[in-house]
């Protein structure tokens, strides 16, 4: 059965990282049956705002930019809406 994600996949807590690595992956494995779109977290602005970034940066500094630019073109890439 089809399973859609309504987006906010960040922002809610402590685990941000670990959420969005396991909708992607969920994707990945799922990729006919899996639909994620993006909610307004899945900004730029927002997720810089609401704590993403510092998160990123606090568990990966020595990778935190590269993270962030893949998950910015990510989230970028996310569809607004489905029918």
């Amino acid at each position: 059965a089809p399973v859609v994600f309504n987006g906010d996949f960040i922002d809610r807590g402590e685990r941000s990282v670990e959420v969005l690595a396991a909708v992607l992956l969920l994707k990945l494995s799922c990729p006919a049956s899996v639909f994620l779109l993006r909610g307004n977290h899945e900004d730029e602005l927002l997720s810089a705002a609401y704590g993403f970034r510092d998160e990123l940066f606090a568990k990966y500094p020595h990778h935190a930019s590269a993270l962030w630019h893949a998950a910015t073109r990510v989230f970028a890439a996310l569809p607004l809406g489905a029918v």
